[in-house]
């Protein structure tokens, strides 16, 4: 389960979306304090050891990746949720995200939906496309919203009660998507989606993730905000 680069990030006891598409980490226990709004704890260890080290603009043509302290990198948003909250999964994040039915909607959007939506969003890289750029948004439409629609309809995340790495996965996703055209994005019949997508925009969780750093550089995680 691979997918091209998306530069969002998301992280609730984890980053979040797909591969590559991490851009900030942040120890897990600190990431779920911040979702449920809690002041964030200090990790027991010091940082470097307990996180790794961040580091951008090393691999893949500019995208961050991360740098563990043993020397391993982790170039794959999904490896580095994996490395992130599978270890002490006491709230689930990750064993939620294993279901079949989420495993399928992340397959979809690695796949069909990510197709279509980066030549909905990017025609000019894409000149031998026959499709419509209408066509391509209503096909992206067909295959991840509207069963991401079905899903949210009867519960506030894809994990259930609460988000598991699945929502983070795709809700970058999501956002690109939404981002291309927003009025037209605002006037769909997918409600259930819409309110999932602005709480995740909305969330201080989201805000931390985006803090943007300098490429080339070699950091430790930022600092969240108090």
């Amino acid at each position: 389960m691979s997918a091209p680069a998306s530069r969002d990030v998301a992280r609730g006891s984890t980053p979040a979306v797909r591969p590559r598409a991490i851009r900030r980490l942040q120890p897990v226990e600190v990431a779920q304090d911040l979702h449920q709004g809690r002041e964030p704890r200090t990790p027991e260890l010091p940082l470097d050891q307990f996180v790794g080290r961040y580091v951008l603009g090393q691999l893949d043509q500019g995208f961050p990746v991360l740098q563990l302290p043993d020397g391993r990198v982790l170039d794959e948003s999904w490896d580095i949720m994996r490395w992130a909250l599978e270890p002490e999964d006491h709230e689930g994040w990750w064993y939620r995200a294993q279901s079949t039915a989420n495993l399928d909607l992340l397959q979809c959007n690695d796949g069909d939906f990510k197709h279509h939506l980066d030549r909905y969003k990017y025609p000019e890289r894409y000149p031998g496309e026959v499709m419509s750029r209408n066509a391509l948004r209503s096909h992206a439409v067909a295959a991840l919203l509207v069963p991401l629609e079905e899903r949210l309809q009867s519960q506030p995340c894809l994990g259930g009660a609460t988000p598991c790495a699945t929502d983070l996965a795709i809700f970058p996703f999501v956002r690109q998507f939404a981002a291309v055209d927003p009025r037209w994005f605002a006037d769909q019949e997918l409600p259930a989606l819409q309110a999932w997508l602005a709480a995740w925009l909305a969330s201080g969780l989201f805000e931390a993730c985006m803090t943007k750093l300098s490429p080339q550089s070699v950091v430790a995680f930022p600092a969240l905000p108090a």
